[in-house]
């Protein structure tokens, strides 16, 4: 009986001393100050935190043990991750800490959606879009809707190495000769710089040929604490320039900031631009987006394709605007005939005077996010909405553009 109990104990035995060897078997590596990138059968993962991104699942996700990821040491296990069959992510343990890690490729990809969106780039993108959130039965409504725009991707440099003329945001502006820094008319306080575009960079982009091929547009903005104009005011007009300048750029001359800028505004951070073309569904609450008419079960798988395409930092020329408060197009085209739009006042006389028939003729020329990097900051997390009639885009009097600041 003793030589039968024998076998099987040390069968027994092999069988625990297999597993122990598959449960701590090595199945990468770990690098970083903090241990913030695995290296697991050849694919690297970046941590949470590192990443910066929310990752859809926490500790409680955990799913089976995948190995040992040995340094010095530490022993660190790794989980994979419930739910998640493309192996996307993983749960990372030692001793009683844990975290999440993300794919590299993906983590850059979600990093990009959550600062400066994934714009929508082709036709056949939004064939496939429409289909994947069950609206394709208003592909022709929906296409007839769409506006091309040029995305701007702002990138933080220092302002000297930036060439005299070229597209930026924030710091010094590079202005013809004979023309000074933007003041207000009423008050003579400095208006602060918030970009200039140098359109013949963009041109490429711009496939309905709206914009000029050469020249360069400036926008100057109130930061004051007395400013800030909202754009719901006539008076507000006062509170903002735009400026084309289509003439030699090699007399550029970047100017210095006024002496009283920091005492009525400032001077943001620089940043180089570039340009991309991209195609913008209309927002439910604007004249084009009530054109479509979606009823309510339709509406909520609207705005969920909206979500998808729209980042929480969205700078960009033309197309359709990223809305915070609700359509902008009524009150420019109040505003402009000297109506207050700050009570309903505005909108009762706006309408009993017909001018809501004309909000048709009105487009988004420049939004400008809240672009945290570079110290721009509209109210809470807003954004600032340059918009200009079809016809002084057509005749380039950019001059006539109406500001109109929205946040949260």
């Amino acid at each position: 009986m003793k030589k039968k109990i024998i076998p099987i104990v040390v069968l027994a035995v092999l069988l625990l001393i297999g597993a122990a060897a598959w449960y701590y078997r090595p199945i990468g590596t770990v690098e970083g100050p903090e241990w913030d990138i695995l290296h697991v059968d050849g694919v690297t993962y970046i941590s949470e935190s590192s990443a910066g991104v929310d990752i859809p699942y926490d500790r409680s996700d955990r799913g089976r043990h995948l190995g040992v990821i040995k340094s010095g040491e530490h022993l660190f296990h790794i989980y994979a991750v419930k739910g998640d069959k493309e192996r996307n992510y993983l749960y990372w343990a030692w001793e009683w800490e844990g975290e999440m890690y993300i794919r590299e490729e993906l983590a850059a990809s979600s990093e990009q959606t959550e600062t400066g969106g994934q714009p929508m780039n082709s036709w056949k993108e939004l064939t496939s879009l429409l289909a994947a959130h069950g609206l394709s039965g208003y592909d022709e409504k929906i296409e007839a809707a769409v506006k091309s725009s040029i995305h701007i991707e702002p990138e933080a440099a220092d302002d000297e190495s930036i060439a005299v003329g070229a597209s930026k945001m924030g710091g010094l502006p590079d202005l013809p000769k004979g023309v000074d820094w933007f003041r207000q008319e009423q008050t003579d306080i400095p208006l602060t710089f918030i970009c200039q575009i140098n359109f013949a960079e963009l041109k490429p982009c711009d496939i309905e040929d709206k914009l000029p091929a050469s020249g360069i547009l400036y926008f100057f903005y109130d930061c004051s604490m007395d400013g800030t104009p909202w754009g719901y005011d006539p008076r507000d007009a006062d509170g903002k320039v735009v400026y084309y300048y289509d003439g030699d750029l090699s007399g550029l001359e970047r100017r210095s900031a006024p002496e009283d800028i920091d005492e009525n505004g400032c001077v943001f951070g620089a940043a180089r631009l570039r340009f991309e073309t991209a195609f913008d569904l209309p927002d439910l609450e604007s004249p084009a987006g009530q054109a479509l008419a979606l009823p309510d079960e339709d509406r909520e798988k609207y705005w969920e394709l909206m979500d998808e395409l729209s980042g929480t930092l969205i700078n960009k020329l033309l197309g359709h605007s990223n809305n915070i408060q609700g359509g902008m197009e009524l009150e420019c085209e109040l505003v402009t005939n000297g109506l207050y739009c700050g009570d309903p006042s505005g909108y009762r006389e706006g309408r009993a005077r017909g001018l809501d028939k004309n909000t048709g003729h009105w487009n988004l020329l420049l939004q400008v996010d809240s672009n945290e990097d570079l110290g721009m900051m509209w109210g809470d997390c807003g954004r600032l909405y340059l918009w200009i009639t079809e016809e002084d885009l057509i005749a380039r009097n950019f001059e006539n553009s109406w500001l109109i600041l929205q946040c949260g």
